[in-house]
């Protein structure tokens, strides 16, 4: 019958084949949170939790129980792929309790507890008897602090001409080198550097050549911070990093002669400074390109160890012929140990948030890295951009009065104008300076 024949050719039609996609089963989520036994009262707690597997976490969360019980849930900030961040400031002293929630993307459910203690932060009395606190196993001893009057840069390139005389007996490495003239500059001077608290200059000696900086201002606490700075840089032995050594009563001058002051020697450090480098390799946007991509790294590795340069800017970094970085100038450095003591400078305008001003933590250097990561890669696309720097080496093409009024800016405008990744690095550039210096989304991890 016709209608039967219709129905077995229906019948016939092959079904269309379906495939599914296996998904890889994950039988557990595992943690592993940044131990704390106590934290302070008022200042900002951030614990690290890792998730594993960690592509397959999507989210996490956090009940933080207070001592009175009182119970708030908090999201955690993801920082890397498996990385999260749990911030917050506790209100009175007592024991938290925290219990961790990790969900991943199979709606596999993971928690894990942790009690710590949160205690009164403790008072660091500044005064001529000796009192030390101890923080991250480094001791500050408050009687190191120091007010004193500092000699000018030219006071100094007069007595170091006779090392013999200027420096003290008990630094022989010192007094017995040679301090070289510098070639860079027309006229004859001993001086190879300035910056906010001190000048450089080149010792040649037996063991090496060396730089010697000489401070002509600086905090009453100046040798605490560089005990501190120096413990931590020696510990990591960051490749862009160069160690050095504080040595007190080193160097004195003609009309002080009964007062000798501090020096820091460290390796002298071959490379051009960033304004240097970027208008000899101007046409090379690879070399550029590297340049940038070390910065950032260097960057990245210092907020891993919760540590920050504080003044990133031309004279501060130096390039060698491969691109690769080193940072210089640690006078206004961050390091855990001393962050109780405050911000010593707020670094250049040319390179610094406009509402940057006491904030003293690892992330001091979330700005000044976006603008020179952004500015270079602008230079890679656009090198005529330079004739925005006009000789000016306090700055690369961006001044500070283009970060106070972004929306009259040229050089800001000809950056977005480049688009692409440009144009997304000057936009949230643009975009964080209505917010605080210190805003996550510009962390240096964050880029690529």
């Amino acid at each position: 019958m016709p209608g039967n024949q219709s129905n077995s050719k229906r019948n016939s039609k092959k079904s269309p084949l379906v495939f599914h996609k296996k998904k890889r089963k994950i039988e557990e989520v595992k943690l592993s949170i940044q131990s704390i036994e106590k934290a302070y009262v008022g200042n900002k707690t951030i614990i690290n939790v890792k998730a594993k597997p960690e592509r397959y976490v999507r989210l996490m969360e956090a009940t933080i129980t207070d001592p009175m019980l009182r119970q708030q849930v908090l999201k955690l900030k993801k920082i890397s792929r498996g990385s999260f961040d749990l911030r917050f400031k506790p209100k009175m002293i007592g024991k938290y309790i925290i219990s961790f929630y990790a969900i991943s993307k199979q709606n596999l459910f993971r928690r894990e507890e942790i009690t710590f203690d949160i205690v009164e932060a403790p008072i660091i009395p500044i005064s001529n008897e000796k009192t030390t606190i101890s923080e991250d196993d480094f001791a500050i001893d408050m009687s190191k602090v120091k007010k004193r009057n500092w000699p000018s840069s030219s006071a100094y390139s007069i007595a170091l001409q006779n090392p013999k005389n200027a420096i003290s007996d008990i630094y022989p490495q010192i007094r017995n080198g040679i301090f070289q003239q510098n070639p860079r500059v027309k006229y004859p001077t001993l001086i190879f550097g300035s910056g906010n608290f001190g000048t450089v200059f080149n010792l040649k000696a037996d063991s090496g050549n060396y730089a010697i900086k000489c401070f002509t201002r600086g905090s009453p606490d100046l040798e605490i911070r560089y005990q501190a700075i120096s413990r931590q840089l020696n510990g990591k032995k960051f490749p862009f990093f160069t160690e050095f050594n504080y040595m007190d009563n080193a160097v004195r001058v003609m009309d002080k002669k009964d007062t000798y002051y501090p020096v820091l020697m460290m390796s002298w450090v071959s490379g051009e400074n960033l304004n240097q480098y970027i208008t000899r390799n101007l046409k090379d946007s690879k070399l550029l390109v590297t340049t940038a991509k070390s910065l950032l790294g260097a960057v990245q590795d210092m907020v891993r160890n919760k540590i920050a340069h504080g003044d990133l800017s031309g004279d501060n970094i130096l390039v060698a012929a491969d691109g690769s970085v080193s940072l210089i100038d640690y006078d206004g450095m961050y390091v855990p140990p001393i962050a109780k003591l405050g911000a010593s400078e707020a670094g250049h305008e040319a390179f610094q948030h406009p509402k940057r001003s006491t904030e003293f933590n690892e992330k001091l250097d979330f700005f000044s890295c976006l603008l020179i990561y952004a500015t270079l890669h602008a230079l890679s696309k656009k090198p005529e951009l330079w004739e925005y720097n006009n000789g000016d080496g306090d700055k690369l093409i961006i001044s500070g009065d283009d970060l106070k009024d972004p929306s009259k800016s040229d050089v800001l405008k000809d950056m977005k104008k480049i688009g692409g990744k440009v144009k997304t690095l000057t936009d949230l550039m643009i975009r964080s300076l209505s917010k605080e210096s210190d805003w996550d989304q510009i962390s240096p991890l964050l880029l690529s």
